[in-house]
């Protein structure tokens, strides 16, 4: 996916979250793994609070990261789970 498609749907991930009762995310935990010269695996946690007033819910993902010079760039990113389903009209 290229970059200005997946900034494009950014916005529509946001309304899901904010539909299925999930607040803005905050990173809790982050480790990554040295692959090659060029390449960086980074694991992440997220914590995010339920806008209905259940638990907050955790998320994880992962990023394969290109080095290139002194920057970082994605090349891919994998979302571990679906969005959890915190409300009931949203389990139905």
């Amino acid at each position: 996916m290229s970059r200005p498609i997946f900034l494009q749907a950014l916005p529509k991930r946001q309304q899901m979250a904010e539909v299925a009762g999930i607040g803005p995310a905050a990173l809790s935990s982050l480790t990554y793994q040295e692959l090659d010269d060029h390449y960086v695996l980074a694991r992440t946690e997220w914590t995010a609070p339920s806008t209905t007033g259940g638990d907050a819910g955790r998320l994880c993902s992962s990023f394969l990261l290109h080095r290139d010079g002194d920057g970082l760039r994605i090349v891919c990113y994998l979302t571990h789970q679906g969005l959890p389903q915190s409300t009931p009209a949203a389990q139905a």
